[in-house]
């Protein structure tokens, strides 16, 4: 549906609440963060939102060539700058130039990206990649969170009120703020959330692996 269905066939599955939150956060003209995990729906909610709105998104490339190239085909088709994640500097420009950049944070990256803080009460790796990126642009985190309606009539994105004094003077207690919005998000619609993400993989020095492999 995401890739092939013509926008009159979806226009009117998309439903906004808390827009003022992102309005108000890219009036302040240094870009905005739009935080998020990943749920089921993260390719139905970039084409809607496309449909209204142009954003930059950052994603990992898949590892299947075949399914990268189709990724990139058919997202190219929407009003979405999809950047790699290893291009950070065409996404701090995204920032500098004003634009709001939707992050799925909820991604392993190992050790030497990350600290490690709780998400779900488990010691977990965040990147620090936002705090960095808050730091450098002064750009406004907005979490958001999003899914499918219990009515099956269509798909619901909210935003909340960006994030207070961030980045603070700590990475470790940033990353656990901004895993809490995560845990928001999750809680209301956890059977939506895509699980099968590792998100406990890397694990503290000493500690034992939390996965079978």
């Amino acid at each position: 549906m995401a890739w092939w269905l013509p926008d009159q066939k979806l226009e009117s599955l998309l439903h906004i609440h808390g827009l003022e939150h992102g309005e108000a956060a890219l009036a302040r003209g240094k870009g905005v963060i739009l935080l998020s995990p990943h749920f089921a729906c993260l390719e139905m909610m970039g084409r809607l939102i496309a449909m209204k709105y142009s954003f930059t998104a950052m994603y990992r490339p898949h590892k299947k060539q075949f399914v990268n190239f189709l990724l990139e085909r058919f997202r190219k088709r929407q009003r979405v700058n999809y950047i790699p994640r290893s291009r950070m500097r065409t996404l701090t420009t995204a920032l500098e130039n004003n634009e709001p950049v939707w992050y799925a944070y909820d991604v392993d990256a190992g050790k030497k990206r990350s600290v490690f803080a709780p998400f779900f009460g488990i010691q977990t790796a965040s990147v620090t990649a936002i705090s960095r990126l808050a730091e450098m642009t002064g750009a406004a985190i907005v979490p958001i969170q999003f899914h499918r309606r219990d009515d099956n009539k269509g798909y619901e994105i909210i935003l909340s009120a960006p994030l207070d004094h961030f980045p603070s003077d700590s990475l470790v207690a940033d990353a656990g703020r901004l895993n809490a919005c995560l845990e928001t998000a999750i809680r209301n619609k956890p059977e939506q959330y895509i699980w099968q993400y590792k998100r406990f993989k890397t694990r503290p020095d000493g500690e034992k692996r939390f996965y079978d492999e």
